[in-house]
């Protein structure tokens, strides 16, 4: 059993470009190092429109959808358009497409966009668990989240203790108070318990050092060959 990540990248053509690329790396070098890095694959839609999010969501349900780029100032995404502009994601709308893809596969929702702690909420409720910010969220903030936040799952962390040890890494590098991204649950949702799922075959055994026989000579008194009676 193993699980994934889908990179949903939004940035919108057109506007001042944030870093992304950045921010993707260090979710890729993060679980690259991770203790269960077999078990965590990621998949990346750059420059989405809204039919990339539907077809990457119809060939698999991951068990982290992260979205990062803009959103507006009522918290819609703002994805790719054809014509090379971008547009805004009506939350109503996507709700209802994260209501028909919703499976207990996915754990999680992160937002790492400016002014999605409302779009959060009401996907809290939808998947149990769901990450959002309350205003704007600085690039640097966003890339060094992601960074610690997916290191602690690959670790094997609940998506909980991910969240308050990343949000604790970004306090305790700055105590500017300043929006951070915050974790949103569902009212019967246990973030202890949304954790990646590692089959055996991912498990990785304990190490222990070999046991070694006790005094200097007891190794070669055991291998000396035996003597007949009287021999020397």
């Amino acid at each position: 059993m193993s699980g994934s990540v889908l990179v949903v990248q939004s940035a919108a053509r057109q506007l001042p470009p944030l870093r992304l690329d950045e921010e993707l790396r260090n979710i890729q070098q993060a679980l690259r190092g991770a203790r269960y890095r077999a078990a965590l694959r990621i998949r990346v839609v750059p420059a989405a429109r809204l039919e990339d999010l539907t077809g990457a969501l119809r060939e698999e349900i991951p068990t982290v959808l992260h979205v990062s780029g803009r959103a507006d100032g009522n918290g819609n995404l703002l994805f790719a358009t054809d014509d090379g502009g971008h547009a805004p994601l009506h939350s109503p709308g996507l709700l209802k497409l994260i209501d028909g893809f919703a499976t207990p596969d996915l754990l999680a929702v992160v937002l790492n966009t400016c002014h999605s702690a409302p779009l959060a909420t009401e996907l809290a409720e939808r998947v149990g668990c769901a990450i959002g910010t309350d205003g704007l969220l600085d690039d640097t903030d966003a890339a060094r989240f992601a960074s610690e936040f997916y290191r602690n799952i690959g670790a094997g962390q609940s998506v909980g203790q991910a969240h308050l040890l990343a949000e604790a890494f970004l306090e305790a590098n700055d105590s500017t108070s300043r929006p951070l991204p915050r974790l949103h649950l569902g009212a019967n949702a246990i973030p202890a318990a949304a954790i990646l799922p590692v089959g055996s075959e991912y498990r990785v055994p304990p190490q222990s050092d070999p046991v070694k026989p006790r005094g200097s000579n007891l190794w070669q008194r055991l291998r000396a060959p035996r003597l007949p009676p009287g021999s020397h």
